[in-house]
């Protein structure tokens, strides 16, 4: 894990260097077997781009770069100044609203469209909802989570 760790910070240190950005990369190891790599900059809008567009390709292009070839791929997250941790933390706040009013008004409630990191942390955060399941729907970027009472 620990050359992983290395192999994550000198690459994504490496690309965001060759699109003429600065910025601090931290990586560190989670107990659920992937690594985060955390990048502080006072760059960050254009980095994140507009609903983190911009930090989903960035994440894309260095998991290539650093997965090509390799049979066992590392698993990692890029993030920019807490934008996902706060983002999450605000999808599963509106999952949690959204659950007591499904159960309330007894009928399915939508969530946005999210990635597919976001739709299992929403996902895991509503498992133990009593009298609530969750459901994905829909295709590539449009996937969704529908809160639907249990029947």
């Amino acid at each position: 894990m620990k050359k992983n760790l290395s192999l994550v910070k000198k690459a994504i240190e490496e690309l965001i260097g060759k699109m003429d950005f600065s910025g601090n990369v931290e990586v560190s190891a989670r107990e659920e077997g992937y690594i985060v790599a955390e990048i502080s900059t006072s760059e960050a809008s254009f980095l994140i781009g507009r609903s983190g567009e911009t930090l989903d390709a960035l994440q894309h292009l260095a998991r290539n770069i650093i997965n090509k070839g390799k049979e066992d791929p590392v698993k990692f997250i890029v993030d920019i100044n807490g934008y996902r941790k706060s983002r999450l933390d605000m999808l599963v706040s509106m999952a949690k609203n959204l659950a007591r009013e499904a159960l309330e008004n007894k009928e399915a409630k939508w969530l946005p469209a999210m990635n597919p990191f976001e739709r299992r942390a929403v996902h895991m955060a509503l498992s133990q909802t009593e009298g609530i399941k969750t459901e994905s729907s829909g295709e590539g970027e449009e996937r969704k989570i529908v809160i639907k009472p249990e029947a």
